[in-house]
């Protein structure tokens, strides 16, 4: 799987270990919603980053793009 420029950026900067975002968090929300998917509240900015890139690939929403 190929990371998003934001994965890569996050990964450069060091800051990956921080808390998700606000955005992160409510986009990955919704693609927990869309694809059936378990929300984990716990994970940092890097590990948000990378399950964001891995639900977008199966969600119906985005594959209908």
């Amino acid at each position: 799987m190929q990371l998003s420029a934001y994965s890569r950026r996050l990964r450069k900067t060091g800051t990956g270990d921080e808390p998700m975002t606000a955005a992160q968090r409510s986009y990955l929300q919704t693609l927990c919603r869309d694809t059936g998917e378990q929300f984990d509240e716990s994970l940092s900015k890097a590990e948000a980053s990378k399950r964001i890139d891995e639900l977008r690939e199966r969600s119906p929403r985005l594959s209908q793009e």
